[in-house]
């Protein structure tokens, strides 16, 4: 099967569908397996009277050796539970156990019938057009397996009609060319359909997640916004509060800013901010949550961390910043915070605010340091 294109830094919903449409294969694919072996069994039954018994058996044994096959690669497929592009290296397995399956009938089925009555002919075409239908209802998602598997059962005896057939076999191939005329187009229509389902289904989940992220994110330095910032760390310092996990906040303004803006205009303060928020994320943990509060301030929580801890993160972060200036169009900006960390409570609005009178202390102090609200706080 041809796979999807992938352009890099895109979702690849045409890969995702592809995904999709496999996993649904293989989720309905045991059923046809057990129909496999009855039909079988039913056909022999029909034709042991007619046809040598050796060639049955033999025929028989092949439609279970196909089965176990099959079985045996779906129970790996379940074993093995492989997720996203990895289901994609199924599919040829997939395949290859389901055209030996098809061939089976279609070539097993005619290598019975050959030199049998002509109603013995038509019996087992009978059971060829339905194991054909059974292909089509099931395998659709994928078209090409779904055509193949049906080209598989039926073609060598439609052909052989056609060629060698008169009267009721030379009008069933024509029935059976029509049938597989109208498959073709049927198809076509409903494995459309189910793409393109598919495809919308992600697209949406897409759209929804973009939206989310749009809304709970900074537009301009990616951190998380002030309204998520509130939402994540309510939740975490629940958290903390219930396993008695000590938990710290450290507030941080950057030291006059309003000269970066005035004096090279907003653009640069905007990439001073965004420098700010790099700098900020290198120097904390994956579990910390970081979010840019509005305007040139930021916050930082910091789960599970005494008040030391929080000290040296906040010490990190002002001393990346003072050893790594902004460079813009060749100037060197050096910018500077002062940071407040705050410990001890577990209310969110209590926690950033004395972590501000830290900070409030560190600007008094001169700025570019980190000042800490030792005392026990009270909600």
């Amino acid at each position: 099967m041809e796979r999807p294109h992938r352009d890099a830094g895109t979702p690849n919903f045409e890969l995702t569908t592809q995904v999709d449409k496999l996993q649904l294969l293989f989720k309905q694919s045991f059923p046809p397996i057990f129909i496999s072996l009855i039909s079988g069994g039913l056909l022999l039954f029909v034709l042991w009277q007619h046809v040598d018994h050796s060639k049955l058996l033999i025929w028989y044994g092949a439609v279970i050796m196909a089965s176990t096959i099959r079985a045996t690669l779906l129970l790996g497929y379940e074993l093995r539970a492989p997720q996203g592009e990895a289901i994609l290296s199924w599919e040829k397995p997939y395949f290859a156990s389901l055209m030996f399956s098809a061939l089976i009938w279609g070539v097993g089925g005619l290598w019975l019938i050959a030199g049998t009555p002509v109603e013995d002919q038509l019996v087992t075409f009978f059971f060829l057009m339905g194991m054909a239908g059974g292909a089509i209802s099931v395998y659709t998602a994928i078209r090409p397996i779904a055509l193949a598997s049906m080209a598989g059962v039926l073609l060598p005896a439609t052909v052989w009609f056609l060629l060698f057939g008169e009267g009721a076999l030379f009008s069933t191939a024509i029935g059976s060319v029509l049938f597989m005329a109208s498959c073709t187009r049927t198809t076509k229509v409903l494995s459309t359909a189910l793409h393109q389902s598919f495809m919308l289904g992600h697209q949406l989940r897409h759209a929804k997640d973009e939206a989310e992220k749009m809304a709970n994110t900074d537009y301009l330095t990616g951190l998380n916004n002030r309204g998520a910032f509130h939402d994540i760390v309510t939740v975490q310092m629940s958290y903390c509060e219930r396993h008695k996990f000590p938990a710290s906040l450290i507030a941080l303004d950057l030291d006059d800013f309003k000269n970066v803006n005035d004096t090279y205009g907003h653009s640069v303060g905007d990439d001073a901010l965004r420098h700010v928020s790099k700098l900020i994320e290198r120097n904390t943990r994956a579990s910390d949550i970081c979010s840019r509060i509005g305007g040139e301030e930021f916050a930082i929580f910091l789960p599970n961390t005494a008040i030391d801890d929080a000290v040296v993160v906040a010490e990190k972060i002002r001393s990346a910043m003072e050893q790594r200036p902004l460079i813009n169009d060749g100037r060197v900006l050096r910018i500077t915070s002062s940071f407040g960390v705050s410990t001890g409570n577990y209310k969110l609005e209590s926690l950033m605010s004395v972590a501000d009178q830290a900070l409030y202390e560190a600007k008094r102090a001169g700025k570019n340091c980190v000042r800490r609200y030792a005392r026990t706080m009270i909600d």
